[in-house]
């Protein structure tokens, strides 16, 4: 369009004075002038507005929430009893460690002072009861320490599915994104104004169901 009007302008401006071409050269350059600032106008307007649009989508904000299980656990009577129990557990296998190491302590002592008196195959055959001792007693703390875990993942197994169907629950009916466990610090900061804490609520559901 520009190129179009520079030509009429070329050819209309031979027929004139030097005065009249060059008012004529005037308004068209500032109508082309008025086009252009028009047309940025309106392309301002539409970055603007696509600013905005974009704006308003990095602005929107969701709700999630965070809940201690470590802290819902412990609040659950379930929780003491099976505490109770492991606690006698650990008692009776702590009772035959200490007897097994009485034991060999016992043998090992009265070794010392007989080994010199030994002959060579007595030695051996004693020194090879201590050993085998030892590994046994090693070997049956292993054991303990295993049967110990398992048995207190056994007993908080159905505690912590409790809690996870009504924190599921929870979340569905506040309409949550998502909830985060800080349990055992595993998450050390959460923002108050994005988030709800649920653990109080799980605590009080609980209470309500016994």
């Amino acid at each position: 369009m520009k190129k179009n009007i520079l030509m009429l302008l070329a050819l209309a401006s031979c027929a004139l004075p030097m005065t009249a071409q060059t008012e004529t050269l005037q308004q068209v350059i500032n109508t082309l002038n008025a086009n252009a600032a028009s047309q940025n106008a309106s392309a301002n307007t539409a970055t603007q507005d696509t600013q905005s649009t974009h704006t308003t989508a990095q602005t929107f904000v969701f709700r999630y929430g965070f809940v201690n299980t470590d802290s819902v656990l412990h609040a659950m009577p379930e929780y003491a009893m099976a505490q109770r129990s492991l606690t006698a557990l650990r008692q009776k296998y702590n009772r035959e460690m200490k007897r097994s190491e009485d034991d060999f302590n016992i043998k090992y002592e009265s070794f010392l002072d007989q080994q010199r008196d030994l002959v060579p195959s007595i030695l051996h055959k004693r020194q090879a009861e201590l050993q085998d001792m030892m590994e046994k007693n090693i070997a049956f703390k292993a054991e303990a320490r295993r049967l110990l875990a398992q048995a207190e993942a056994d007993a908080m197994a159905p505690l912590r599915e409790q809690i996870n169907e009504l924190l599921q629950q929870v979340a569905k009916d506040m309409q949550l994104a998502f909830v985060l466990n800080t349990g055992s610090d595993a998450c050390p900061y959460v923002n108050p104004a994005m988030s709800v804490d649920i653990t109080d609520t799980l605590i009080d559901l609980l209470k309500k169901r016994r």
